[in-house]
Formats: structure tokens, C-alpha cells, sequence
């Protein structure tokens, strides 16, 4: 079974956010409830968000969403869709991934700050 804060990441990546904070806005939807369910202090999803889930997404499946049961997406039933099943683990290691990579981006925004007012810093001392 797929925990909650998985299948919320999962979400992201499928709906090409950025954040959990771009799918919620994707899902007009208060971002602490997408953040609470990522961090697992919210063990559930109401039917509230998952009814705008299923609407912005009407392929994902209501088994993989509320009870992480099965595939993310519905099977389709027309014969020239072809749906591509990817194992957990490798969503998973995406996750992981592009966690890092947003982390990675955040420290080298705050060393290029950091540098900045040091250079501001010498050029207010010499002058």
C-alpha cells in the first residue's frame, strides 16, 4: 500500500508542479491541507479534496487515491491508450531526486545571497 504523503508527491510529479503549494493552487485548494497530508499529520483524505482531485484529474483512481490500493491511473478503456505501469520504487526514487534538487536550489540561493552582501559589504568599505 502507498502511504498518504506518497501518493500526495506522486500528485505533484503526475500534475507537473513545481510544489505541493502549485498543486494546491492547481486544485484551488488551502495548501496547509496538501502540506498536512504530506507530512502525514493528516492520515486521510477527505472526500472534499479528493472530489477536486478527481475532477482536475479524472483519470486517477479512486482505490490508488483514497486507500492507495492498485495503479494511479485508471485502466483505459479504449484499445489505443496504452498506460505505462512504473514501479513504486522508482516514483519513489524520483521523489526523492527532485527533493533533493529543490533543496540543492535553495542552498545555492542563500550562498549567491550570502555572497552578494559580502561583496556589497567590501565595496561600502573601500568606498
Amino acid at each position: 500500500m502507498i502511504t498518504v504523503p506518497d501518493r500526495i508527491s506522486m500528485l505533484v510529479l503526475y500534475a507537473k508542479c513545481k510544489s505541493v503549494k502549485a498543486l494546491a493552487q492547481r486544485l484551488d485548494e488551502n495548501q496547509q491541507i496538501l502540506y498536512d497530508l504530506k507530512s502525514g499529520k493528516t492520515q486521510d483524505i477527505s472526500g472534499r479534496v479528493a472530489n477536486k482531485i478527481f475532477l482536475v484529474f479524472p483519470d486517477i483512481s479512486e482505490a490508488w487515491l483514497l486507500r492507495g490500493e492498485g495503479e494511479m491511473l485508471k485502466k483505459s478503456s479504449s484499445s489505443e491508450a496504452e498506460t505505462i505501469a512504473v514501479p513504486v520504487d522508482i516514483l519513489r526514487l524520483n521523489l526523492n531526486l527532485t527533493e533533493t534538487i529543490r533543496q540543492q536550489q535553495e542552498t545555492i540561493q542563500m550562498l549567491t545571497e550570502m555572497l552578494n552582501q559580502r561583496q556589497g559589504t567590501k565595496k561600502e568599505n573601500v568606498g
